[in-house]
């Protein structure tokens, strides 16, 4: 509980993604004072899941309010260092990004996965680089800064609906033949179960349905 409770809880938290990674990792780093075999293994399955602290993804730290204005101002100042994004994954640009080395030592800082991708987070995100001109002390105060933030704020950073899918699926894959008729049955039983999200409640609330005019 102590290494692995405060990071599931906010794990669904986009802008706060870089950062609780890197603190899960400096907590195991310390927890091998504790136990060392067992710290030795969940830092060797984290090695393939350090994708949010990949160089076009640790951006989203500059946007939460738990990274002090230093270690931003440190991320910004790095990320202004290099002149163009490095397109140095397959073909343009696209592709799986590449996680970074897991850290040998305790309290790494942020800017330590910033690098030439790192500028690349804005174009994906569709965000004004301009912003990284300004002074981070002045970004609370800033519109554009907090519809920037908005924006982040809505990124999906956990697989639960892909796995919600994947189950669907799996469920009434063997019911049809044709695709047409299974995605029927597929929005059917999604549309039922968001109506009734939990199906052990025996008193369900009355369908209500609505006409909708284009006026």
């Amino acid at each position: 509980m102590y290494v692995y409770l405060p990071w599931w809880l906010t794990a669904p938290v986009a802008l706060a993604a870089p950062a609780n990674d890197l603190c899960l990792i400096n907590t195991l780093l310390r927890y091998r004072d504790v136990d060392s075999p067992m710290a030795k293994k969940v830092l060797d399955k984290l090695k393939g899941h350090l994708w949010y602290l990949a160089e076009e993804m640790v951006p989203l730290s500059l946007f939460s309010s738990s990274v002090p204005e230093n270690k931003k101002a440190r991320m910004v100042e790095k990320m202004l260092s290099y002149y163009a994004p490095c397109l140095n994954r397959e073909g343009n640009g696209h592709g799986k990004p590449v996680n970074p080395s897991m850290l040998a030592s305790v309290d790494e800082d942020l800017a330590r996965f910033i690098g030439p991708g790192s500028i690349k987070f804005f174009d994906i995100a569709k965000l004004d680089t301009s912003l990284l001109s300004r002074l981070v002390a002045s970004w609370e105060l800033d519109a554009e800064y907090f519809e920037a933030k908005k924006t982040v704020m809505n990124i999906a950073v956990t697989n639960d609906a892909a796995e919600r899918g994947v189950k669907l699926c799996a469920d009434f894959k063997d019911t049809v033949r044709k695709e047409e008729n299974l995605q029927i049955i597929l929005q059917t039983a999604e549309n039922k179960r968001a109506r009734v999200p939990d199906r052990r409640k025996r008193s369900k609330e009355p369908t209500r349905r609505y006409l909708a005019l284009d006026w």
